[in-house]
């Protein structure tokens, strides 16, 4: 019933935008909640399976984590999600010459 729904632009999929940064090529780490991950999942499933394999697109589900972040512990655990991926990939290996 979604995939109607999206496509009849009735109620469309918030993974739309998403996706189309995805297509660009850009890079994009999704940082949700269980509750948040399990809508899209429900909701656009193929598409997250498909943005997933395509390597542009990861989600990263944080349980401790709640949509407006108040709760110290989940936001502790998405700060050091983004932290070692912004340490992977901007800043250069210092074991390389």
């Amino acid at each position: 019933m979604w995939w109607v729904l999206d496509k009849l632009r009735l109620y469309p999929s918030s993974i739309k935008g998403i996706e189309a940064v995805a297509q660009r090529g850009t890079e994009v780490l999704v940082a949700c909640s269980e509750f948040e991950f399990s809508k899209f999942a429900r909701r656009s499933g193929w598409t997250v399976r498909s943005l997933e394999r395509s390597g542009t697109c990861h989600f990263e589900v944080v349980e401790s984590m709640d949509h407006s972040l108040f709760n110290f512990t989940g936001r502790a655990a998405l700060i050091k999600l983004f932290t070692a991926q912004v340490t992977e990939k901007l800043i250069p290996n210092s074991a390389s010459p």
